[in-house]
């Protein structure tokens, strides 16, 4: 794996497993089941975009998801 590869499965995890988690315990508790999460779904297609594009996205999902926007 590659320093792309990682900032992709990153963005991908926030997106779809630690956020929606996150959403899922404030809004159900936490003894609520969770959807399996594909940890893999990053490599099932070619990002177009550079690391340096990726590396914006991912600190632009956190900013948002952790400042409440």
């Amino acid at each position: 794996m590659n320093a792309h590869e990682v900032v992709e499965h990153f963005i991908e995890a926030e997106k779809h497993n630690w956020i929606p988690r996150v959403e899922s315990i404030v809004m159900q508790g936490e003894h609520h089941l969770f959807s399996a999460f594909d940890r893999f779904s990053h490599l099932k297609e070619k990002s177009k975009r550079t690391l340096e594009e990726a590396l914006l996205e991912f600190k632009i999902i956190q900013k948002n998801a952790y400042s409440g926007t």
